[in-house]
């Protein structure tokens, strides 16, 4: 399925329409954002209208199309002053039907919430907490366990007493609803608790509670894989919106100034309060026009309240919207991005920042001009607000009274409009205020403001690290651009600016001390930090622009900033890194070659023993869908669909379903999208994921290598099984930018199915394959009571189906009278142990070591592979020619493998023939040099540094969409604090 949001969206639109409820003056920067959009796109010919506070400014609406639309502004703040409406009037009707379409359903969610809490309460009271009504208000904690219901939000408020009115207005008639039950069911939860103590019921009577709670999971599940089967109604969805007014408002202001058939909608500012309105006006109207709708996420997760009903319906709405085409969903900040996709698995983009400093207020003049003789004017913009760090600056400024650089640094505050935590050391610093301090107490317009920031030389911005670690800065924007030195916080998304296109310092947070010693470090050498500054301006004026700005928000461009090359490798049978299986060492050879080129590997794993055994310097990412969830509900939901559908296709065997089940669930897809933002390739070793991350990398403009090593639809019995299975992995294969198998068979069995895949042969590292001496083999085996009889014929296997028929032919071979008669042994090793053969003479030995697999190769006579089928190519076979060791073999255990009968190997027409090819050549010592010689020469081809040659192409180039990796120079990396500490980080191994 392709990713048509990014298909459909590199056409400039006819026409652009803005939605912003908070345009209404020059507070803040909504004018300069919405100007520098709207100008832009009507120098492209492109008519902009912004949606705007009703009671816009004329200054503002002088320089900024405007249709003055909104009543409130984004934070439901300052009402306009017209009175009711026919609009409103619809509100309130709309408000009436929520209320008697959500009361039944929040009905049947208390009903349940009781049910599972009281059924919980029964248990035995070691393994219960007594109820004290005096713990917390209501003695209990409405939202700790999830339950068999439907998930609702719950209120966090106890009672109903004034909060009903007051939030009827504001948040809706939803809040009110969840309100009001959140205190009926605390209610009878609280007669629950009360009948418990009174009633003691015995564990045996329990049983039926549970078998039904577990019939409600199920009949819960059920409807939820329908739902994601069918999608969320955006019906369903409308009727949970909190704040209609916005909604309708918006809505009619987008049909009546939209004209055209390509018409985009900008949704820059979104909160909690309209984010699922934002997300079903987007949704709609990416719908009805050519253009998807972008939504523009600017703020941290938390101002969306997530956690919050309304907010997770956003998402599932969101996601959907962005798969069928309707919607882009994008930020300005990559820590944003990676902050919101643990919430959503829909890809954001980044977008440059337009309103940069304006181009008629630049100079192309030397900043360091007359600097010997005139103060160094050190500036700090905005208003005074603690979050930006003006307790800070204060302090920094006191500490500097008696620094030399005293007569050389002139100190620009602007503190306008304090906020409460601030505004006494704002009077205190007005009262007695330093002669080489100016203070400016009042506002300013766009004008007047770039003035200021032309006539400065270094900005403060030591944010606090809490609030802006992801957050944007406009006032550092405008800094940067305007080619001037800055201080920042370290460790945010200004650090990070400031390495790419920039040139300051990073100090700690709330560090005065440091902030002063930043100061006179930049004023000491202000000179070569100024030069630096002006340098770097061009490069980031470049991107931060009007211009660049529209590119990316149509689509035409794309841009991301990675800090390595990172391939994520996914890996879905729960050994990589155990080298137990021919699949694991494929997987892990391959790591292993691109961590030596100098790859970061970021490896999917679906077990701890694979983080456990994975090699220093790689990332892992755990997720144990592939055992975890066959056991539960929802899987069991989910098969009964499938059997009720099409009983032939999903036996148990077929391993498609079982993995689809898993990589579908909504964890795993948040945890993939997140890791794709640090990755430049994803190499899947088995198709089964290729529904998840195919959409992904087309949307974050990763090259997808998809590798399947087995065909797994050859592994199934039932014929109409077969033939379906071998559909999805054609069409799974088709999908990725390099579909690679693992031998001409295989590709040409894919070309039938219309799946063009290239050839890239299983590998071995020749450098780890030493052989040992025949003594110093018997050293090894010996301590271990692994010494098997000699002579012998070994056979290594897997407990593959395939494996497991190739042992049980060793015990027939260790049965056949010629060879116990000769003395020739026979002995298996590997998970390929199977019962009922003690008779027959058969040693199996089970799993052993690396090291004494090694020394059993070194010992044995011949190495048998007597499969009888199987696809893609045999690594085992490949490794006992390594070895220097003659393999004995049929069709099925050479294919892909170029021998030459009798020269390198000996090929057994048909496996009975197995045993006549034994005897030829078991006693011939010189042949078996001779030929054992001449299979290392052909293995020494199948080595991984040329084998595995076409995926280091891969990672140089980018098949998928045109990516554009921003690596500016570090600037002083000495001055820019290092990267974020461990315990608040992205942690290297992440478990879902």
């Amino acid at each position: 399925m392709p990713w048509s949001s990014f298909d459909r969206a590199c056409e400039a639109p006819d026409r652009l329409i803005i939605v912003d409820p908070s345009l209404r003056d020059h507070i803040g920067h909504h004018a300069e954002y919405d100007r520098a959009v709207a100008r832009a796109a009507r120098n492209e010919g492109i008519a902009a209208t912004v949606l705007a506070h009703r009671d816009v400014t004329a200054d503002v609406a002088a320089d900024v199309p405007v249709a003055p639309i909104f009543s409130n502004d984004m934070w439901g703040n300052v009402p306009a002053k017209a009175g009711p409406s026919r609009r409103s009037i619809a509100i309130h009707l709309f408000r009436a039907v929520q209320l008697l379409v959500l009361m039944p359903a929040g009905l049947f969610n208390l009903g349940l919430r009781a049910v599972d809490r009281l059924r919980r309460t029964t248990r035995d009271s070691s393994a219960r907490r007594d109820f004290d009504p005096r713990a917390t208000n209501d003695g209990t904690d409405v939202r700790s366990e999830p339950g068999p219901q439907i998930s609702l939000p719950i209120a966090t408020t106890s009672s109903l007493s004034g909060r009903v009115i007051r939030s009827w207005r504001k948040y809706g008639t939803a809040h009110v609803i969840w309100t009001a039950l959140a205190v009926l069911e605390r209610f009878l939860v609280r007669m629950g608790h009360r009948m418990r103590r009174r009633v003691h019921r015995p564990n045996a009577q329990l049983r039926p509670l549970r078998a039904a709670g577990f019939a409600l999971r199920l009949a819960r599940d059920l409807v939820m894989v329908c739902v994601e089967r069918f999608r969320v109604p955006r019906l369903f969805a409308l009727l949970f919106i909190t704040n209609p007014q916005y909604f309708f408002e918006a809505d009619q202001g987008i049909r009546t100034h939209a004209r055209g058939k390509k018409t985009m909608v900008f949704f820059h500012m979104i909160f909690s309060g309209n984010l699922l309105e934002s997300v079903l006006l987007a949704a709609r109207y990416g719908g009805r026009w050519k253009t998807p709708a972008v939504l523009l996420l600017r703020y941290p997760p938390t101002l969306c309240r997530p956690d919050r009903f309304q907010s997770r319906l956003a998402w599932r709405v969101m996601e959907q919207a962005v798969r069928d085409g309707l919607v882009r969903v994008a930020t300005d900040s990559h820590r944003l991005a990676i902050d919101f996709a643990d919430y959503t698995w829909a890809p954001i983009e980044v977008l440059p920042i337009p309103h940069g400093a304006s181009s008629d207020l630049r100079s192309d003049a030397d900043p360091t001009a007359g600097a010997e003789g005139r103060r160094i004017r050190v500036a700090s913009l905005g208003n005074a607000r603690a979050e930006k760090g003006i307790l800070e600056i204060l302090k920094a400024v006191d500490l500097l009274k008696t620094s030399s650089i005293v007569p050389r640094v002139e100190f620009v505050l602007q503190v306008n409009d304090p906020s409460e935590d601030c505004r006494e050391a704002v009077q205190r610093l007005t009262s007695s205020c330093s002669p080489n301090v100016t203070l400016l107490t009042n506002s300013m317009d766009a004008k007047a403001y770039g003035e200021l920031l032309e006539s400065v030389d270094v900005v403060l911005v030591p944010y606090w690290r809490e609030i802006y670690w992801s957050r944007t800065s406009g006032i550092f924007l405008e800094a940067v651009t305007a080619g001037k030195p800055v201080i920042v916080t370290a460790d945010t998304w200004m650090s990070d600016e400031l390495e790419r296109w920039g040139a300051g310092i990073g100090v700690p947070d709330r560090s005065p001390q440091a902030l002063a010693a930043a100061v006179e470090r930049l004023i000491r050498d202000y000179e070569s930090f100024s030069k630096r500054a002006a340098q770097s301006a061009v490069a980031s004026r470049d991107f931060h622009s009007p211009t660049s700005f529209l590119r990316h928000l149509f689509g035409q461009r794309r841009s991301r900033s990675l800090r390595d090359r990172r391939a994520l490798v996914s890996y879905p049978w729960g050994n990589l890194f155990l080298r137990d299986s021919g699949a694991s060492l494929r997987a892990t050879l391959l790591v292993d070659l691109l961590v030596a080129k100098g790859y970061a590997i970021t490896a999917h794993c679906t077990r701890p023993g694979e983080v456990a055994a994975a090699p220093a310097g790689v990332d892992c990412l755990l997720y144990g869908g592939t055992s975890s969830s066959i056991g539960e509900s929802r899987f069991l939901a989910a098969t009964l669909l499938r059997l009720l559908r099409a009983p032939w296709q999903y036996e148990m065997r077929d391993l498609w379903f079982r993995f689809q089940s898993w990589c579908r669930e909504r964890p795993f897809r948040i945890l993939a999208n997140r890791t794709l933002y640090d990755c430049s390739a994803v190499i899947l070793k088995y198709p089964f994921l290729v529904d998840v991350f195919a959409p992904l990398c087309r949307a974050h403009g990763v090259t997808l290598a998809v590798s399947d090593y087995d065909v797994l639809s050859m592994q199934v019995e039932n014929r109409l099984a077969r033939r379906q299975l071998l559909r999805l992995e054609a069409a799974a294969m088709k999908r990725a930018d390099v579909a690679a198998c693992v031998s001409e068979a295989d590709r040409a069995l894919f070309a039938a199915a219309g799946c063009n895949a290239m050839v890239i042969p299983n590998a071995i590292d020749m450098n780890l394959i030493r052989p040992l001496g025949k003594g110093q083999a018997r050293e090894v085996l010996e301590p271990r009571g692994l010494l098997p009889p000699q002579p012998f014929c070994f056979f290594l296997g897997s407990s593959h189906p395939p494996n497991l028929e190739a042992a049980r032919r060793m015990s027939s071979l260790a049965a056949d009278r010629r060879f116990q008669s000769s003395g020739l042994n026979f002995v298996t090793a590997g998970n390929c142990r199977i019962g009922g053969v003690e008779s027959s003479g058969l040693l199996q030995l089970g799993p052993v070591s690396r090291e004494v697999l090694t020394a059993l190769y070194s010992l044995a006579t011949l190495v048998l592979v007597p499969l009888l089928r199987g696809t893609g190519t045999s690594l085992k076979v490949i490794e006992a020619m390594a070895h220097g060791k003659t393999v004995v073999g049929t069709s099925a255990a050479f294919r892909g493998i170029p021998i030459s009968d009798g020269q390198n190997a000996i090929l057994a027409r048909h496996v009975d023939d197995i045993a006549d090819r034994i005897l030829e050549v078991w006693t011939d010592d010189k042949r078996l040099s001779e030929i054992g010689d001449a299979a290392r020469q052909l293995a020494a081809s199948f080595d991984s540094k040329t084998v595995f040659e076409p995926y280091l192409k891969l990672l140089s180039t980018n098949r998928s969409m045109p990516e554009e990796r921003l690596r500016a120079p570090l600037q002083e990396k000495s001055a820019i604090a290092p990267a974020r500490a461990p315990d608040d980080s992205r942690c290297d191994r992440l478990s879902v």
